[in-house]
């Protein structure tokens, strides 16, 4: 059942709303997940056949989406790949900003003292 519209397998048509099951085993519909990966802030839509039809800009959010039963994040599937793929960017540049301000810290930590000592004006002149 998709637990997000309250739907039971036998209540939904899937030439109308695909069903599309995640890598943890849980089932949503199609419209369902195009929400869950916020899909409307990566494609524009057109409003009279409900078909995407655009690219948009990268939204400055990009958060990777999860199962919302388990929070599996969501993976391999290539509809939502531009999200994922955002997603997975935003994380790893994330991860880098973290790295480099922590060897900025340490390098900080050796250098200060090194700095404040009487040494550093002799090695300066040098």
């Amino acid at each position: 059942p998709d637990v997000i519209e309250s739907k039971l397998l036998q209540e939904i048509d899937p030439t109308e709303d695909p069903l599309i099951a995640l890598q943890c085993g849980h089932v949503y519909t199609m419209s369902t997940l195009d929400g869950i990966t916020h899909l409307s802030d990566y494609y524009s839509m057109d409003r009279k056949t409900g078909s995407w039809n655009g690219i948009l800009s990268l939204p400055s959010k990009g958060d990777a989406p999860t199962c919302p039963q388990c929070r599996v994040p969501i993976a391999n599937i290539f509809r939502y790949g531009r999200a994922l793929n955002h997603a997975a960017v935003k994380q790893a540049a994330l991860k880098f900003r973290r790295f480099i301000e922590k060897k900025a810290r340490e390098l900080n930590s050796k250098m200060t003292p090194m700095i404040n000592s009487d040494n550093f004006e002799k090695t300066k002149a040098i």
